[in-house]
């Protein structure tokens, strides 16, 4: 539980194991030895391909040119794009490129492909790591994403938290497409937070912004953050302006959650003295209603179902034992149990309100929010099984289709965080495809994307609009 209600601390301990190792910027990492920093006047990209499973791929097409700016595009210096081809340990690099900001597209057959923007500067080296996804299960394109190749691509805006472990212990709020681009700052230091929004008078202080939720609408995001000695729970509007300072109080307020017509946020607090329960407030704040009364569990991670009728929680008893429950809010409160086995967390609802996403063990499982079971049997149906994997949160969007034979098909998608290929987190982005007919069920997932490829940040904790 200690380590759930205080995830936003700073992690000296890494910090400390970082310390020494150079780099800058989200993109950037340590230069191999057998690549030495390019010259003054020109930047340099180089990097891995890596299949979902994190297998190397060779001989993979990295291509690069500018990417064009109100109406200009820069050339490298040896023309206006360079293509190279991934060695048998996956890496590629390429050289003399002149500042700008360039499209990177890696593709091989059989496989989808990724494209990034990346920003180069003189004198530096970008390190961009890309993962391929098989076309499919078999290595081919199937003939209805063919002929629909929109409706395998997700989109929206991902809402995410970042911390660059070499700068500083700063963790911000960003956004970016649900493609891995347009990557925007929202809660930079020496941007919104130097508006005289909040001073905690501390020079030096580290700046703890995490929990991002979007509203309904899209238009604005909730968050919480660690300024003061304790939580607070914020709202910004993506249009700009002064963050809301919702609730000021001394107890830590955390993980807000927008109710669906948009007109309140439930959060956990421990404003009670006896431990975190759950709340909600309105948008003008004032005094938030008690939704959960419990002094045996605390309650965290609450998320409103899509019809606003419901909501999911983690309720953690000691010790460290978790489960997923769910309030009844028509239901004058009532309370049910959804999982078991003692590690489940961060519940997330499907668009649909069919099901729910949460991590257990370190991997994304999905239940049915009425507690039955799956048509094949299975009360929860694993996503992963890598044992890192953290924060599922399900796109807007779900794709149905009818096929032949009575047959349906309904394709999703998870955006979560991952340790799978080394110690910092990441955004990957799961597929999940789920098929019926009048005598079969089936549902298989795969992951198809990383959407953030940082190698010295960590990114966590997305929400999807």
């Amino acid at each position: 539980m200690i380590n759930k209600l205080f995830k936003g601390l700073p992690l000296i301990i890494m910090l400390f194991s970082l310390a020494g190792c150079g780099g800058e910027g989200s993109e950037r990492s340590p230069t191999a030895a057998n690549h030495p920093e390019p010259d003054s006047n020109v930047g340099a990209i180089s990097g891995q391909v890596r299949t979902s499973q994190g297998r190397p791929v060779a001989e993979a097409s990295v291509a690069v040119s500018p990417h064009p700016i109100a109406g200009q595009s820069a050339p490298s210096r040896d023309g206006l794009s360079t293509t190279v081809a991934t060695d048998q340990t996956g890496r590629y690099t390429i050289e003399n490129l002149v500042p700008n900001t360039y499209d990177l597209t890696v593709s091989k057959d059989d496989f989808i492909s990724q494209t990034r923007q990346v920003r180069v500067e003189a004198g530096r080296r970008s390190e961009v790591n890309i993962m391929l996804a098989p076309a499919d299960e078999n290595g081919g394109d199937t003939d209805s994403e063919k002929d629909n190749p929109s409706e395998i691509t997700p989109g929206g805006w991902i809402a995410f938290v970042s911390r660059d472990m070499l700068q500083d212990q700063d963790q911000d709020i960003w956004i970016m497409t649900a493609a891995g681009t347009s990557r925007t700052n929202l809660t930079r230091t020496n941007s919104l937070w130097d508006t005289g929004f909040i001073d905690d008078g501390r020079l030096g202080a580290p700046k703890l912004e995490a929990a991002p939720s979007f509203s309904p609408d899209g238009t604005k995001i909730a968050f919480e953050t660690y300024r003061n000695g304790n939580y607070d729970i914020y709202v910004r509007s993506l249009s700009g302006g002064k963050p809301i300072h919702l609730t000021d109080e001394d107890s830590d307020d955390r993980h807000p959650d927008w109710s669906s017509d948009g007109n309140s946020l439930a959060y956990s607090s421990n404003r009670d003295g006896r431990g975190f329960n759950l709340y909600l407030i309105g948008l003008d704040g004032g005094t938030p209603a008690q939704l959960t009364d419990s002094s045996q569990r605390a309650d965290i991670y609450p998320a409103f179902s899509p019809d606003g009728t419901k909501i999911a929680f983690e309720g953690v008893t000691f010790p460290e034992r978790s489960e997923i429950y769910l309030l009844d809010i028509a239901d004058t409160g009532t309370v049910i149990t959804l999982t078991s086995g003692g590690d489940n967390h961060t519940p997330n609802w499907s668009p649909d309100g069919r099901m729910i996403a949460y991590q257990s063990k370190g991997d994304i499982f999905l239940t049915r929010a009425d507690g039955s079971n799956f048509p094949n049997g299975q009360k929860e149906i694993p996503l992963t099984n890598t044992r890192d994997n953290y924060f599922p949160v399900f796109s807007s969007q779900v794709e149905e289709k009818a096929l032949s034979n009575n047959t349906v098909t309904r394709k999703f998608y998870i955006a979560f965080s991952s340790y799978q290929w080394g110690r910092n987190e990441e955004i990957l982005l799961l597929r999940i495809e789920e098929r019926s007919d009048t005598a079969n069920w089936s549902i298989k997932s795969r992951v198809v994307s990383n959407l953030t490829e940082s190698r010295w940040n960590h990114e966590s904790d997305p929400d999807w609009h």
